[in-house]
């Protein structure tokens, strides 16, 4: 070899860009679209399916939960975690969706390398593309991280719509059960001005030779 001259032959060639492997990509990218589609026929079996009436992640859940506190209660009436359960498995259904739409696109973009710094133009690390798949499917948007190509960048626009789409359906949900609950006590109420009793409630619509209508038993004083 010649002096002043450099042997490159035996240098190691370059690294592959990106932060995983081929097989982990291709895992990640099918388990974040497989909890995508979860959380998707989860959302709109429940908001929308008039027949099934829960999906099928939110509902075995909830009928779970719902037996374990009415064991809880008929051990213990007092313990009021009876009248906070309905609430509470309404939240987590909201919950798990939100959840699992955020680690679903997460687990999507750090399948290759998606995200990087708006300034600096490195690769972004995992909490900083948790942190903008978050702020993406939420509609907040930021502007220190971006997509790296344009199919990531449209990647990133189906993911905003999606966290829309999410939104209008747990606002749906949510609107359509408080809506029953509130007409529920309403029709309680109006049992309940009929009489505290069977007897009282016949007594009450007995107009001397023929009962009267609930309506105007309730409106009378």
């Amino acid at each position: 070899m010649l002096a002043g001259t450099t042997d490159t032959r035996l240098d190691p060639a370059p690294a592959p860009p990106g932060r995983t492997g081929r097989v982990t990509s291709v895992l990640l990218a099918v388990a974040g679209a497989v909890l995508i589609a979860l959380v998707a026929v989860d959302a709109l079996t429940t908001t929308l399916a008039v027949a099934s009436g829960s999906g099928p992640v939110s509902g075995r859940v909830n009928d779970a939960a719902w037996r374990l506190v009415l064991r809880v209660h008929r051990r213990d009436s007092r313990s009021g975690l009876l009248g906070l359960a309905g609430l509470c498995l309404l939240l987590g259904s909201v919950a798990w969706w939100a959840l699992g739409l955020w680690a679903g696109w997460t687990l999507v973009l750090l399948s290759g390398p998606s995200v990087e710094d708006d300034s600096t133009g490195a690769v972004a690390g995992v909490w900083d593309v948790a942190h903008y798949a978050g702020s993406t499917f939420s509609t907040l948007g930021v502007g220190d991280v971006v997509g790296t190509t344009p199919g990531w960048r449209v990647l990133t626009a189906v993911a905003g719509l999606s966290g829309l789409f999410l939104v209008t359906l747990a606002i749906t949900h949510l609107i359509s059960v408080v809506s029953a609950v509130v007409a529920r006590r309403a029709l309680a109420l109006r049992v309940h001005a009929l009489g505290e009793s069977s007897t009282a409630l016949v007594a009450r619509g007995w107009a001397g030779d023929a009962f009267t209508s609930a309506s105007s038993s309730t409106s009378s004083p």
